[in-house]
């Protein structure tokens, strides 16, 4: 630093803090008055202008450490002034009431019932030109059309659980057959023979096939189509 600046230096520091103590002083007075009026809080900003302007001035002419100080103290000096002006500061006597809005009404929901899907027409199973005609459950018996219950004209035959029985569903003889009522004529399409003993089974042509199985020392007689077979114990 130069001399010049030195010089300018050791005056300028006793002015500055002379301003700024006689404006801490101020403010303090201020403070301690319940309400002051406008007109003193208006001089302490006319002080503080002054500091800072002769601190502004003196920039470059002193350290710039000094500098950096007075522009903090300064900095405190206006938060006090700024404080004070806000406390006293006239406070609304009225106010206007916001009106308070009415609560939004809830939306309404409105549950529609479903629309009722229309009923799906329950399906017919499909009809079947033939039934099945079950002869089961004879011990030692010889049976014949006439111990076949009901049955349609056509139909599938089931045999099952014979034992010692002889099976005879042969048509009538060819001079009889004027005589014979129309519910006895039997139309086989298909044969289910199943767990039969020591049996003998006299049947017409059927339409279909020959299903037979777990037979024991059994003869059949019959024409088909086609003859499936499993576990068929024949006499030695």
């Amino acid at each position: 630093m130069d001399t010049a600046n030195w010089t300018f230096s050791q005056s300028f520091t006793p002015q500055f803090q002379a301003m700024r103590s006689d404006l801490e002083s101020q403010i303090s007075t201020a403070k301690s008055t319940a309400s002051p009026p406008p007109e003193i809080i208006q001089g302490l900003s006319v002080s503080l202008a002054k500091a800072t302007k002769a601190l502004a001035d003196a920039t470059g002419s002193i350290p710039s450490y000094d500098q950096k100080q007075y522009e903090i103290q300064l900095k405190a000096l206006e938060k006090s002034i700024t404080d004070l002006r806000a406390s006293t500061a006239p406070k609304s006597k009225f106010a206007f009431k916001r009106k308070p809005q009415a609560p939004a009404a809830a939306p309404t929901t409105t549950t529609t019932p479903p629309a009722k899907a229309p009923e799906a027409p329950t399906p017919t199973p499909p009809s079947s030109s033939t039934t099945n005609l079950i002869l089961s459950s004879h011990t030692n018996k010889y049976l014949t059309r006439s111990d076949l219950p009901d049955h349609p004209q056509q139909t599938d035959l089931s045999i099952s659980d014979l034992s010692n029985c002889i099976v005879n569903l042969l048509p009538p003889s060819a001079s009889a057959s004027t005589s014979t009522p129309t519910d006895e004529r039997l139309i086989i399409s298909a044969l289910h023979a199943r767990n039969l003993t020591n049996c003998v089974i006299l049947l017409p042509s059927i339409q279909g096939s020959a299903l037979l199985h777990d037979l024991t020392q059994c003869i059949i007689v019959l024409g088909c189509h086609q003859v499936r077979s499993s576990h068929l114990f024949l006499p030695p």
